[in-house]
């Protein structure tokens, strides 16, 4: 049997559940940086570091910042696999129903289903949301304590604890944004692939999309190469 050569026009992610994605996060991470900042400072004001060996003070920050740390961890957690959920299979969604109206427009009507790889795919990428969204806190708190403890053990001004914590969230929600546009990109780029195999198509050609302020340099370099659906991109992460 001849082999069947079509050009099917490019999926790009749903952008409108990435932003859903991000605000969700970003919003949670905003109330708890929030609600760290103001107990700290609160803390700070009254009971400040001691000069002398005594280190009440230090002590008494350490055990209520961890039992404030574990709360919210604790929220985090518990709206995890909500979060995830919800994306993988909106995004999912989207790129089944963006990719078949690309091969209806090229000629082919296929109605996809959810077949055993196609289930397997989005296990994985609920699961993998799951461990990002947890990340965050993680991350978060553990700098906020280690702010906290050394402007107490070197007696330094409340100001300069509060500046400091205040750009950990910004950190935080650069990187909750950083998480919801990569994971966008691969959920979109799995859906397709699986999606490729199942109905046998055997290449595809990388174009760059120009979108991003600093692309990655494999992103410009694979821009118009062929590849096999079979073994992926270079860096098509």
């Amino acid at each position: 049997m001849p082999t069947i050569t079509k050009s099917v026009r490019p999926v790009r992610p749903n952008v409108g559940t990435r932003k859903r994605y991000q605000r969700q996060m970003t919003a949670l991470i905003r109330e708890m940086a929030d609600a760290i900042e103001n107990y700290v400072l609160m803390q700070r004001r009254a009971d400040p570091p001691m000069m002398a060996s005594d280190a009440s003070p230090a002590s008494v920050m350490e055990k209520t910042l961890g039992r404030l740390f574990e709360q919210w961890q604790g929220r985090f957690d518990g709206m995890a696999a909500k979060v995830a959920k919800s994306f993988v299979e909106n995004q999912w969604r989207g790129a089944d129903s963006a990719f078949r109206q690309a091969l209806r427009d090229a000629g082919w009507s296929i109605q996809f289903v959810i077949t055993p790889p196609m289930q397997d795919a989005l296990d994985a990428m609920i699961a993998e949301n799951v461990g990002l969204i947890k990340s965050i806190p993680e991350q978060y708190l553990r700098e906020v304590q280690g702010i906290v403890m050394r402007n107490y053990a070197a007696s330094r001004d409340i100001k300069t604890m509060a500046k400091e914590i205040r750009a950990r969230y910004g950190v935080a929600s650069r990187r909750a944004m950083l998480i919801a546009r990569d994971q966008t990109n691969k959920c979109t780029s799995i859906v397709q692939r699986v999606r490729m195999t199942e109905i046998g198509i055997k290449e595809f050609q990388w174009l760059h999309s120009h979108a991003g302020k600093e692309p990655r340099s494999t992103h410009v370099a694979m821009n118009g190469k062929r590849f096999l659906v079979s073994q992926g991109a270079w860096d098509s992460k």
